[in-house]
């Protein structure tokens, strides 16, 4: 059974590299996308999402054996899009520029057709789960000393869906910098052709025919030059990139079939209703429940999780 999905995103280059991977994967349906501030603003992520399915399209136009690749681009139903959040409930507005460029994607040049895009989102109270990328409980932040960006953009709203997940409201997975940022993947092998590594190496040359002319490898070659570049002036090592939003999105992919269809039923934390998505897990994830606030005026710890370790690592 083909899950249908609703993605709220920011994009952002971790974010279109995680919508490249959901158009590739048929075990879900994208019915939705709602956009928000974060990255780069959220008329200009609007725009960067028309421009990834404007330069999937050409792609495909041009290489129609790779069709089949990308089921989500052959839907009947078009994908829709719809405008979500311009700025933070409350407090001031933080954009990533200085990691994801001006417009979210490194500042490159190209064309997109234009859309009218609605402004009022469909709702999610109905949502039979939510999977969120954000926050960090027991390791450092990656905007501040204590915060990841999502939550750090608007640490109101997170406290309002985290609020919602603790009271049973809806079902809720969180995927924090502690699992994501352990799951990299060397830029040498996400851009192509010869370039010097941080440690003055050359990179291996590329496979021959993953040199072959394609806008969609041109376009992610081209996203992905910043945060390389910022990543290195940095002085962080590996010359890798941290999979944040990658990651939640396999999460999805990974458990978008029903429990009986996985074969886990009676599996602890699953549900054994075909209308529902089980809770039983696959072989590989784990998780855990954990109990924390989110600090939302701190001046240093603005959108951190303050977990209450008096009671264990677990929280209260």
């Amino acid at each position: 059974m083909v899950r249908k999905i609703i993605v709220d995103t920011d994009p952002g280059v971790d974010d279109v590299m995680a919508l490249l991977l959901l158009l590739a994967s048929p075990e879900v349906e994208l019915e939705l996308i709602s956009v928000t501030f974060g990255n780069t603003s959220r008329d200009q992520a609007v725009t960067n999402i028309l421009k990834v399915f404007h330069i999937m399209g050409t792609h495909l136009m041009g290489n129609p054996q790779l069709v089949s690749q990308f089921p989500n681009s052959r839907r009947t139903e078009k994908t829709r899009v719809a405008r979500g959040a311009s700025g933070p409930l409350e407090g001031s507005l933080n954009l990533a520029a200085y990691f994801h460029g001006d417009d979210g994607l490194s500042n490159i040049s190209t064309t997109h057709p234009h859309f009218d895009v609605p402004e009022d989102p469909m709702t999610l109270a109905k949502a039979e789960r939510i999977v969120i990328m954000g926050g960090a409980l027991d390791v450092p932040g990656n905007t501040s000393a204590s915060s990841e960006f999502n939550f750090f953009a608007d640490p109101y709203a997170a406290e309002e869906v985290l609020k919602a997940g603790s009271e049973g409201r809806v079902n809720l997975v969180l995927v924090p910098l502690d699992i994501t940022s352990r799951h990299t993947i060397p830029f040498s092998s996400l851009i192509r052709g010869p370039s010097l590594s941080i440690s003055g190496t050359l990179a291996p040359e590329p496979n021959p025919t993953e040199m072959q002319p394609s806008i969609l490898r041109d376009f992610t070659d081209a996203i992905l030059a910043r945060p390389r570049e910022v990543l290195a002036s940095l002085g962080l090592t590996g010359d890798v990139f941290e999979m944040h939003d990658p990651v939640a999105a396999y999460f999805v992919i990974d458990h978008a079939r029903s429990s009986s269809e996985l074969g886990l039923e009676g599996t602890s934390g699953g549900s054994n209703s075909d209308e529902r998505p089980c809770w039983a897990l696959r072989p590989g994830w784990e998780t855990t429940i954990r109990r924390f606030v989110i600090e939302r005026k701190g001046e240093w710890t603005k959108g951190m999780c303050v977990v209450d370790r008096r009671y264990g690592s677990m929280g209260s």
